[in-house]
């Protein structure tokens, strides 16, 4: 029992004695640790960067700690102040400094940044970078830009390699970088027909006399698609009420168009007095025929819609399409032989030998005269004050003639307000919703102009405007004379 005792207290010693050694043991290493502890920086991202001439440019920054390297826990995060700033639009190589401080003790980080022009020019595609074309037609170039942040506009320097489905846009900066773009093209009709109720979305109709139910319905690629429309819904003429049409018609592609109708059936005794149509539309066009002007009749020959040419003599080349207007049911007025304002309005006599020239081409294009006629510069012009009191003698002598003049009271803007399709658009369209007869002043010769007419006659179709050509007993619009 004695000898076990002795070994209990052996064992129990030795113990002892490994605990004692294993707590300075772990002294000695806390201490080392502990004076080991320092203030470190490390950079976010690389410490040479390079950057884009003009572009901006982001420091990454540095993140800073104070702690044992070895240890990854306990650390202290400490804030690094960045000195230093980097100017993109000149080429040098800067330096960014990063300094922390914590305890009397200083850590400083390095980066170079170095500013080249390491990009291409930058290619901007018009209407983006997948277009739409009918099926059968070619694709129009719709336009692009190229600008180098370093050279400038480099527009002119673009390459265009053409193929069926695609445009590749290339172009080479003066360092030599390169960009390239492209532009897919999907032959693919995405437009549904235009469904035109005659007399608008909100009929009145009235008992026992009886309603047409009149439509049209124009595709942008098969034509007129009228006989397809298929109507749900009917009319009692007999019964007052209110009642829902609805018009449907899809295109050889499956583009469905749908439009709605409401007809109110009132009783006849509540018809209201005969009042002129509402609406109406004389689109004019000035100084062709020329170049546009076929391309113009082509439009509107697709929509079924009547003009009024006002002619004149500048593109003899031309003259042939005063006999396409009168065979497709416009109607064709006397502008002017020269359009020189200078000789025409000299005197009478010289305006009327003018005239007469002019009638003269009709009557051999077309084997008609006219009574239609529109001066140059509008009755209210001025540009004749060289000659004073001549306006007023000649919008006389013209109704003395039997000569019926007309002036506008929509102006398209192309006469020199402005060159932009979107504009001469607008324009008419404002000025057709402020009148209930509008008669439109544009320009045949004018190619920005010509571009803006099919989406001026689908606009007016589908707000319930009638088109119509002007005649000897249409609305005049007819200006104050001021050189009278």
């Amino acid at each position: 029992m004695l000898r076990a005792y002795k070994n209990t207290k052996k064992s129990f010693t030795v113990l002892l004695i490994a605990i004692v050694a294993l707590a300075l043991l772990a002294g000695v290493i806390m201490a080392i640790l502990g004076k080991t502890k320092k203030l470190r920086i490390e950079l976010n991202g690389e410490p040479k960067q390079v950057v884009d001439y003009a572009s901006e440019y982001k420091d990454k920054g540095a993140k800073a700690t104070y702690g044992n390297k070895l240890i990854p826990i306990g650390k202290k995060a400490i804030k690094v102040k960045t000195i230093g700033k980097v100017d993109t639009k000149e080429f040098k190589t800067y330096e960014v400094i990063y300094e922390a401080e914590y305890k009397g003790e200083k850590a400083t980080a390095k980066r170079k940044v170095e500013v080249k022009d390491i990009s291409g020019p930058k290619i901007k595609l018009t209407k983006g970078n997948v277009v739409y074309v009918l099926p059968g037609q070619e694709y129009t170039e719709d336009g692009f830009k190229a600008v180098d942040n370093l050279d400038g506009d480099v527009t002119a320097n673009v390459k265009r390699t053409v193929t069926k489905d695609k445009i590749t846009y290339e172009v080479t900066d003066k360092k030599g970088n390169k960009t390239t773009e492209v532009r897919k093209i999907v032959y693919k009709d995405k437009v549904p027909p235009v469904i035109t109720l005659k007399g608008g979305e909100n009929v009145t109709a009235y008992q026992n006399i009886g309603w047409k139910d009149e439509y049209t319905a124009i595709d942008n690629l098969d034509g007129d698609v009228t006989k397809k429309v298929k109507v749900k819904g009917k009319v009692d003429m007999k019964k007052c009420g209110t009642y829902t049409l609805t018009y449907t018609v899809s295109d050889s592609h499956n583009n469905k168009a749908t439009v709605k109708r409401v007809v109110k059936v009132e009783k006849e005794g509540t018809l209201p007095p005969t009042v002129p149509d509402k609406k109406v539309c004389y689109l004019t066009f000035d100084d062709g025929p020329g170049p546009y002007t076929n391309r113009l009749l082509d439009i509107l020959k697709k929509y079924n819609v009547k003009a009024t040419f006002f002619v004149t003599n500048l593109r003899k080349d031309c003259q042939a399409d005063i006999a396409r207007e009168v065979q497709e049911g416009h109607s064709v007025g006397v502008h002017s032989f020269t359009h020189d304002y200078k000789k025409i309005y000299a005197s009478e006599s010289a305006y009327w030998a003018d005239f007469d020239a002019m009638e003269n081409v009709i009557q051999q294009e077309t084997g008609k005269t006219t009574k239609l006629m529109r001066f140059p510069g509008g009755s209210s012009n001025m540009v004749s004050k060289f000659n004073p009191g001549v306006m007023g003698r000649l919008t006389q002598q013209a109704t003395e003639k039997g000569y019926v003049y007309f002036d506008w009271n929509v102006s398209s803007g192309d006469a020199g307000g402005t060159k932009d399709t979107n504009v001469v658009r607008q324009n008419i369209i404002q000025g057709m919703q402020t009148h209930n007869k509008s008669v439109v002043l544009c320009h045949d010769i004018k190619e920005f102009t010509v571009n803006a007419i099919e989406s001026v006659i689908t606009w007016g179709l589908q707000n319930g405007y009638t088109f119509l050509p002007l005649d000897e007993t249409s609305f005049d619009a007819h200006h104050p004379v001021l050189n009278k």
